[in-house]
């Protein structure tokens, strides 16, 4: 384990090795649905009559679309399975069941965007977003707290384990704080991906590690972290940013 703690303007190169296979959701026709902590999932999903829940309102919005959150609420936990923004306005929350994730990212195509979300485990939950397959993240002015676990897969804000392709992961403006394991976690499970990660003016407080980089269940691929702006203290044994490269090619 090569272990940093650090603030500012880190940058590293990785090599990695990294597939799943997950089934194609329907995808709805609108361009732009809405939630609302007082419409109702019986609706359209439209801005006059939203829908209750973000997996509903998923549901009923075309790939590439937008799903808005109109007033503050709790809008239930999603799977994303085809491109989407989903946009919480920084009001919108998601609280994660016990043991489960608040957003599981299962793409065959395309991106996911996240936006102005509050993503809380409650002390149950298992991890606030979990990347397994697409071609990249967004995650922009997010919240992702209070998750437990006692492996990688477990208790992370942020979980990225992919096991093919080539991808991108922005994340930037957000806070990863409290949770059992990693505050950001980029864990390959095996395969040969490949991974551009931009991470900027993030807070990664008070987790086991602030934010972990490991390659070290794979190989082949190549892995670009690129860390600056970004706080990462009072972590635990993990440390603030902790890279591990498995023997593998150097890392820089």
């Amino acid at each position: 384990m090569r272990a940093l703690v650090a603030a500012l303007g880190v940058a590293c190169c990785l090599t990695a090795p990294l597939a799943l296979s997950v089934p194609t959701q329907a995808s709805g026709t609108l361009t732009r649905t809405f939630v609302s902590s007082t419409g109702s999932d019986s609706n359209p999903c439209t801005v006059a009559q939203p829908c209750a829940t973000f997996a509903t309102a998923y549901a009923a919005v075309a790939p590439n679309g937008i799903v808005a959150a109109l007033d503050p609420g709790k809008y239930g936990p999603l799977t994303i399975t085809y491109p989407v923004t989903i946009n919480g306005n920084g009001w919108a929350a998601i609280t994660a069941p016990a043991q489960g994730n608040g957003i599981t990212i299962n793409l065959t195509d395309g991106d996911a965007n996240l936006t102005g979300l509050e993503i809380d485990g409650a002390e149950v939950g298992s991890n606030g977003i979990v990347f397994n397959t697409g071609f990249g993240l967004v995650v922009t002015n997010c919240s992702l707290e209070n998750f437990v676990g006692a492996a990688t897969n477990t208790g992370n804000g942020i979980l990225i384990q992919p096991t093919s392709g080539a991808m991108s992961f922005t994340i930037t403006d957000t806070r990863a704080l409290d949770n059992g394991t990693s505050g950001i976690a980029y864990v390959p499970q095996s395969g040969s991906p490949s991974a551009k990660i931009v991470i900027d003016h993030v807070v990664a407080n008070n987790n086991l590690a602030g934010i972990l980089v490991s390659t070290s269940s794979t190989s082949g691929g190549a892995t670009t972290v690129t860390i600056s702006n970004t706080v990462a203290s009072n972590n635990g044994a993990g440390a603030g940013i902790a890279v591990n490269n498995g023997g593998a090619a150097p890392s820089s």
